[in-house]
């Protein structure tokens, strides 16, 4: 995982694990929000409405601009940082809910996910971990919560860095063989080609000999005819 992986041929079957529990999770994450408008106190309802579907295109964003970067070869890079970007303003809104952090740990998850070099490990967990630090220090939770949520979001974190890992060798795997069965076709090649010209050679070889042997017996045969006469 010390390089960035190679570009796509193709999509995966862990791509399209990979976006089916991103659109799943919106999908629970956008339920969840209308399902409870009360986390919105708002004494207007249209206000409230309006909240809601703002928080929901929030969360649509959220999901889809990471993902879309992800499979864009010049923007990929930037997927671990627009994670955080949408996600951290959107966790510290909700943040007065508990059930928040629980929408937190996908993204973390992602970022994990989106960690293409080791050297971007180091950079990213800190702020993985400080996020949710801030939000229950600014909602006032109690430390066994907030060290139970960093322990989570750490655990979800080293997963997604592992599948990345695993993903990486996966691929360099195929390119591996790929590489091999290219080379594998090139010496077929060179070996036909070369027992083409072994047998051109062999049979141009035999074809002299006959042609030394025979026309040194034709000739001996007619000078001694003549020699006879």
């Amino acid at each position: 995982m010390s390089d960035p992986i190679p570009l796509f041929d193709g999509w995966h079957w862990f791509d399209i694990v990979f976006v089916a529990v991103r659109v799943a999770w919106l999908v629970f994450a956008l339920r969840d929000l209308f399902v409870h408008p009360e986390r919105f106190p708002l004494s207007n309802p249209l206000l409230t409405t309006g909240a809601i579907g703002l928080t929901a295109a929030w969360l649509s964003a959220c999901c889809l601009v990471p993902l879309v970067c992800y499979f864009s070869p010049r923007l990929r890079r930037w997927s671990p940082i627009l994670e955080l970007s949408l996600i951290t303003p959107l966790m510290m809104f909700l943040a007065a809910n508990e059930s928040a952090f629980d929408l937190y740990q996908l993204p973390v998850f992602s970022v994990g996910y989106f960690c293409f070099r080791k050297r971007d490990v180091p950079l990213y967990l800190p702020a993985v971990l400080g996020i949710p630090a801030l939000a229950g220090a600014v909602y006032g939770y109690p430390l066994e919560t907030i060290a139970d949520e960093l322990i989570n979001n750490a655990i979800m974190f080293v997963i997604g860095v592992c599948f990345r890992m695993m993903i990486s060798a996966h691929l360099k795997m195929k390119e591996m063989m790929r590489t091999i069965q290219h080379q594998n076709h090139t010496l077929e090649m060179y070996a036909g080609q070369i027992e083409k010209l072994t047998i051109t050679e062999e049979r141009n070889r035999i074809a002299g000999e006959l042609h030394d042997t025979v026309g040194h017996t034709f000739t001996s045969t007619i000078l001694g005819m003549e020699a006879v006469c």
